[in-house]
């Protein structure tokens, strides 16, 4: 409705308004997107475990696994989550990232926290623990050659730490340990990964060599990270863990 009196008598005037388009719906934002599976373990799941991701990764829990406050363990035989075929997997030679905060079992043994399985690739990426306590994520050559980056020191066992594994375009193998990066580092992994037979979480693609520690969360990128991305919430899992009395973690 408008008003006008300039010639001295007050008139309103009706006029038809247009329509206005819908705005559109919220989009997912860029790093969501690229995120293609998210798992965190502070709420006991049912028979499987709700992925956050855009890509629906939902996992099958297999066995008994044993579960405590905000945290999964795999020491009972059988017992892993498995995603089947999962979705947005398929990295091809570009880069992709792998973060988990785990808490280091107190007795040093192989273990795995999180792999991936590929037609004729058994070992196509792994995030795992040696026998020496240390951290390792490796991907592969195209030739299937082995391409790893290890921690500076055994991970400490009394508080949890966050992860990160990468494998960047050019090939190169990263790792991160609260966001501090790895002196060791390796190259030329630029194996084309297609879509997955399965990912594991907490074993081996076997069901071997599980984590009798602790996961909290684990998450994949379909990217490569900022050193921010790769440190995470790390401080956060300090402070919660390491001092009595402190308030969950938000």
């Amino acid at each position: 409705m408008l008003e006008n009196d300039r010639s001295g008598s007050y008139k309103l005037y009706c006029l038809p308004t247009p329509v206005l388009p819908k705005a559109p719906p919220p989009s997912i934002p860029a790093v969501n997107r690229e995120q293609v599976l998210h798992y965190d373990f502070a709420k006991r799941p049912g028979t499987t475990v709700a992925d956050s991701s855009p890509w629906g990764n939902d996992g099958q829990i297999r066995g008994a696994p044993i579960w405590r406050e905000a945290a999964v363990g795999f020491g009972p035989p059988g017992a892993s989550i498995v995603i089947p075929n999962a979705k947005g997997f398929d990295f091809g030679n570009r880069a992709f990232a792998v973060r988990a905060v785990v808490k280091a079992p107190e007795e040093r043994k192989f273990a795995m926290i999180a792999m991936g399985e590929y037609p004729g690739n058994r070992l196509g990426w792994q995030l795992y623990i040696t026998d020496d306590g240390r951290a390792w994520f490796n991907s592969r050559t195209t030739e299937l050659a082995y391409r790893g980056a290890r921690s500076d020191g055994p991970l400490p066992t009394g508080r949890p730490v966050t992860l990160t594994g990468m494998r960047d375009a050019a090939g190169r193998v990263r790792l991160y340990v609260d966001g501090a990066p790895q002196q060791m580092t390796a190259s030329d992994a630029l194996y084309v990964y297609g879509p997955p037979v399965q990912v594991r979480i907490g074993t081996q693609y076997n069901g071997t060599a599980p984590l009798q520690g602790w996961i909290y969360d684990v998450a994949v990128y379909g990217r490569e990270l900022s050193a921010e991305e790769a440190r995470g919430d790390s401080l956060a899992w300090f402070w919660t863990e390491h001092l009595p009395g402190t308030p969950t973690k938000p």
